[in-house]
């Protein structure tokens, strides 16, 4: 009598349970539910919002509907040409289509921000997708007349690209995106350095398209082919003047009021696993390094922003420490957060609690003031009075996750 067959681990049967079982979010359905959500979110928001983040928010609109009279005047750092071109169409359907489209804009960031974390991990996804669409400044923003979002996406959509070795589509987003933000210039470098090492030809000159044929553009109509530059420069100096810088660590103390205090406390954790996996043996060699893709443009662009900051000395542009230009990078903070939980290494018990005990520390101290989305309305340093710990309750909720 022969004995019964035990039920194998790699029958049909498993394999077909294996396939049916996955976690809500893994499929791109359900992140195209949940972006849906969001771009009806931030249009509700838009109906609640009381008044203009700043005057630009109407001359932008204005600028837009110039093109039709004068191309050449959505020239220069201020108009962002690469932002108003993609908009001097739906601006003349009006200033309700303008504000759809920002959300919509708005929304794809979010959803791109769960495509790359589902490249690392599908788990990560819906995560990185609802950090990314519940920062302060992306809600604030996401209908609003400006570049930061547009320029926001574009990034991570080159980011993602990149990890999916599509160099040249995501050369061309990148190189599209200096048109919208000249602070991406450095990461164009770095990137373009990169694409040479890995003798990536065609994807490393195409990171100059864009730039190059803005740059036949102005020399026709402006005389003046490095007009991206020269311009810039001018603007600066005229900013310097009007806008003090705001020093060093200011957005550091209004990072909480940027990004979130749930977001704040997952991305911290998220930078010491970088640190750590890289003091590693091989790990730049491992897939989890791609990581990188995310982290260096996240720092570079946070990075140069603090030292533009700087009251002494003063290096590079003037930019009154403006929070909005922090939407760049607002989807990248999402991404990290969401794979400091799924995918990036456990930190050590006592790693973790002296990372997270520090951090705590700071927000108490730093972050827990009132503000009015430009600085806040007391000054930190002077050991202050009245608080507002809803940041520093958030900041808990977020270590209570690990």
């Amino acid at each position: 009598m022969s004995k019964p067959k035990n039920k194998d681990s790699n029958s049909p049967q498993k394999e077909k349970n294996t396939e049916n079982s996955f976690s809500f979010g893994e499929k791109d359905s359900h992140l195209w539910v949940l972006t849906l959500l969001a771009f009806f979110g931030f249009i509700f928001y838009s109906t609640k919002s009381v008044g203009y983040y700043q005057d630009d928010e109407i001359a932008h609109f204005m600028s837009m509907m110039g093109f039709w009279d004068d191309p050449t005047s959505i020239m220069g750092n201020w108009s962002k040409p690469g932002y108003k071109l993609l908009y001097v169409l739906p601006a003349t359907f009006g200033f309700q289509t303008v504000l759809y489209l920002n959300c919509l804009i708005s929304a794809l960031g979010c959803f791109l921000a769960a495509k790359i974390a589902q490249h690392f991990n599908p788990k990560a996804a819906v995560f990185a997708l609802i950090l990314a669409a519940t920062q302060p400044i992306w809600i604030e923003m996401s209908f609003r007349n400006y570049a930061d979002i547009l320029s926001g996406v574009l990034l991570v959509a080159s980011i993602y690209f990149a990890l999916k070795e599509k160099w040249i589509v995501s050369s061309l987003f990148l190189s599209y995106d200096i048109l919208v933000r000249q602070e991406f210039l450095i990461l164009l470098l770095f990137f373009g350095v990169y694409l040479l090492i890995k003798r990536k030809w065609v994807p490393a000159f195409a990171l100059g398209l864009f730039p190059l044929l803005y740059a036949l553009w102005t020399l026709q109509a402006k005389g003046d082919f490095f007009y991206l530059i020269t311009e810039a420069q001018e603007t600066s100096a005229a900013y310097a003047k009007e806008y003090p810088k705001q020093g060093f660590n200011h957005y550091l103390l209004m990072s909480a009021v940027m990004f979130g205090a749930l977001q704040i406390a997952m991305l911290c954790v998220a930078i010491v696993q970088i640190c750590v996996a890289a003091f590693g043996k091989g790990w730049f060699k491992e897939k989890s390094s791609q990581v990188l893709f995310v982290f260096i443009p996240f720092a570079v662009f946070f990075g140069i922003h603090l030292i533009f900051n700087l009251k002494s000395p003063e290096i590079g542009p003037a930019t009154g420490g403006n929070l909005r230009y922090m939407a760049a990078i607002t989807p990248l903070i999402g991404v990290l957060g969401a794979l400091s939980l799924f995918y990036l290494k456990k930190l050590s018990p006592t790693v973790l609690a002296i990372t997270l005990g520090i951090v705590a520390l700071l927000v108490a101290n730093y972050l827990t003031y009132d503000h009015n989305y430009v600085k806040f309305l007391q000054d930190p340093q002077t050991g202050a009075k009245t608080r507002l710990w809803l940041s520093f309750g958030i900041f808990l909720a977020g270590a209570a996750l690990y």
